[in-house]
């Protein structure tokens, strides 16, 4: 499988993703807009799902596990993550996609109008 298509996934923002004009979780002051100033600065970066995110992977990399069936096992965790829709239909309104949407898009990986319909459900870019 495509794994730029496997990460670009997710067409529409979850039910209570942050990044939803509507219904998104609260999120602690100013946490938004780092995010979002962290994906404008930097083009290389993504925001994962929070509903794909699998913290089990990042604890046993702390632990330096060099076990080959482990390795296989935090391959597939990994591969479970996914860039948040929301994150992307903003970006693509701010006319900032990331390297690895542009990349997937340039490919084939995603349509253009992978993320249109999410546009009108996420916030608007400042200014």
């Amino acid at each position: 499988m495509d794994p730029f298509r496997s990460f670009y996934r997710l067409k529409r923002p979850c039910a209570n993703c942050p990044f939803r004009k509507t219904g998104g979780i609260d999120l602690r002051g100013g946490r938004l807009d780092a995010i979002i100033a962290g994906l404008i600065k930097d083009d290389s970066q993504s925001f994962l799902c929070h509903k794909t995110l699998n913290t089990e992977a990042k604890e046993a990399d702390e632990e330096l596990v060099d076990d080959d069936e482990f390795q296989v096992d935090k391959r597939r965790i990994y591969e479970a993550e996914k860039m948040c829709a929301g994150a992307a239909a903003y970006l693509l309104k701010a006319g900032r996609p990331t390297i690895g949407m542009r990349y997937a898009m340039i490919t084939g990986s995603v349509s253009p109008d992978h993320w249109s319909e999410a546009e009108s459900l996420v916030i608007d870019p400042a200014g």
